[in-house]
């Protein structure tokens, strides 16, 4: 997300302390000023700001420069899976409302593990959705409020996946 019309990205402080820092009074502020602005900004910048969270949370650090989100939902049971292909892994499936799916760098997605593990069981992986093999599907989810901020579904075909990509191990 480069600017919203006649307001430049840098006029928005994405820098917002972590959750349990003490600060979140400073948090909920900014999240509630971007929503006042524009309602599609807010939540691709929320997203990004709550990616940033996550990792931290893991141990990780973002990748310098890079616009996040956090891909999640399991609507109409459509998901990701974790999958072995020859000596490596890949991710493949569909995954449904990706906010800033033509226009983030990265995001973490939530994947069922390999098939034979329980199913209770997710994984949590940076990725680099502007990989070969993400696909965003134009004409999935519209609404009014949200119409720029690019909510599509998005098909990953055997997207490849290393160690590195897991959050939380």
């Amino acid at each position: 997300f480069n600017a919203i019309p006649d307001v430049p990205i840098s006029s928005f402080d994405l820098d917002l302390p972590l959750p349990g820092s003490g600060h979140t009074a400073r948090r909920w502020a900014a999240l509630a000023r971007w929503g006042g602005r524009d309602l599609s900004f807010a939540r691709l910048a929320e997203g990004h700001v709550d990616a940033l969270a996550i990792l931290a949370e893991g141990g990780r650090r973002p990748v310098a420069g890079a616009l996040y989100g956090v891909w999640a939902s399991r609507a109409g049971g459509a998901a990701v899976r974790l999958e072995q292909r020859g000596s490596g892994r890949v991710l493949s499936g569909t995954l449904r409302f990706c906010s800033g799916a033509r226009v983030l760098d990265r995001a973490l997605v939530v994947a069922d593990a390999a098939a034979g593990t329980p199913a209770s069981e997710r994984l949590l992986l940076d990725v680099d959705v502007t990989a070969a093999g993400v696909e965003p599907l134009p004409g999935g989810w519209r609404t009014a409020a949200m119409a720029d901020a690019d909510t599509l579904d998005v098909a990953f075909h055997d997207v490849p996946v290393v160690d590195g990509d897991l959050v939380g191990e």
